[in-house]
């Protein structure tokens, strides 16, 4: 008997199911990065294989950037890691922007399925001078064309924001007041939340319209080891999660989990985003999740989550596009912080503009 919400495996989408969803994710291709090729699925239906040369796993960009990533401190950085992540994103325009544009045609929507050691990469930030990938194209990502399907069966959520704080630090209490107060005015605050209250909120029906969960995470030594750290048991982990999702309807509403902590993105060695803190709340109940490659400051932090969430209410924007623009205003040398960010605009603004604090941020499903 099949459980709730979950498909069985034989059930891999063919090429016009794919292409079905790319059309009703408002996309133009999904398209899997895979070593020399990118293979897309456009919303035609229509398979384009591209060759991507520079695409390659043993690329000195690429081993030098995971070598560094991988032995980054928790919470901390590894020497050189700003240098291995600017020159990756260099490395990422010719290998991966270029044939891609041979495939759609900018401004355009894709969906990233990154396959094994490739999805370390932030695909998102490429960038050559001047120019970056999210100025050409909206991007989201996801684990593969099933988990896209899937996600798109769910209802729009419409109950109202939860928004929660870590239960360790007050400053995130002052955070997510400051996002209800300008963005979410009939949200509910919730200043420490226990596990079982957060696997209620992302399973029930009807659901939050959003889910901002500003509390700490832990990567595990393996990917079923990370988990959220919460008030009441100390951790809500992917395990938990991921039992929470197979008593979900398939059909039912879900909104946008926003994980903006630590990392909630990657797991330690295991980089194709199947089985994440990210992928496992987007198995539970939401339509789409933003969350984090690696740890940034609270203060930038704190300014591109009011600029998304400020971009979603007062100017309705989606929420993949809500965090494309936030990232290119944070790009923009001539940005001015609209009055959503009084009080809690950075001292030095222009760090905003680099790949180790904007790139962090991804979205995930629809």
């Amino acid at each position: 008997m099949r459980e709730a919400g979950f498909e069985p495996l034989s059930s891999a989408p063919g090429r016009a199911e794919i292409g079905e969803a790319v059309r009703a994710a408002r996309a133009d291709a999904l398209v899997y990065l895979m070593e020399g090729h990118l293979l897309a699925v456009t919303a035609a239906g229509e398979v384009s294989v591209r060759a991507a040369a520079r695409l390659r796993l043993d690329a000195p960009e690429l081993t030098a950037y995971r070598a560094a990533h991988d032995a980054r401190p928790a919470g901390a950085e590894e020497p050189g890691w700003r240098q291995r992540l600017n020159a990756v994103c260099d490395w990422a325009w010719p290998a991966f922007v270029e044939p891609l544009r041979e495939i759609v045609d900018g401004p355009g929507r894709v969906v990233l399925v990154p396959v094994g050691e490739l999805g370390a990469v932030p695909w998102h930030a490429a960038r050559s001078g001047a120019r970056h990938a999210i100025g050409e194209f909206a991007f989201s990502y996801a684990a593969s064309a099933g988990q896209l399907r899937a996600v798109l069966r769910r209802r729009p959520a419409t109950g109202a924001a939860v928004l929660v704080a870590d239960p360790i630090d007050d400053r995130t209490v002052a955070e997510v007041e400051r996002l209800r107060t300008h963005s979410y005015p009939d949200g509910v605050v919730l200043p420490a939340a226990g596990g079982d209250d957060i696997v209620r909120t992302v399973t029930a029906d009807p659901a939050p319209a959003v889910l901002h969960l500003a509390g700490a995470a832990v990567t595990g030594s393996s990917p079923d080891r990370s988990h959220l750290v919460v008030a009441g048991p100390a951790e809500l982990a992917v395990a938990e999660i991921l039992a929470a999702a197979r008593q979900r309807p398939a059909g039912a509403a879900g909104g946008l989990v926003v994980l903006p902590a630590c990392v909630t993105e990657l797991a330690v060695a295991h980089y194709d985003e199947a089985l994440t803190l990210a992928s496992a709340f987007l198995a539970a109940g939401p339509a789409g999740v933003i969350a984090s490659r690696w740890p940034v400051g609270d203060e930038a932090t704190a300014c591109l989550m009011a600029m998304v969430h400020h971009l979603r209410t007062a100017h309705g924007r989606p929420d993949h596009e809500a965090l494309r623009e936030a990232q290119a205003w944070m790009l923009d040398p001539g940005r001015k912080p609209p009055e959503v960010l009084a009080g809690h605009y950075p001292a030095r603004p222009g760090v905003l503009a680099e790949p180790a604090v904007w790139a962090a941020f991804s979205h995930h499903g629809v």
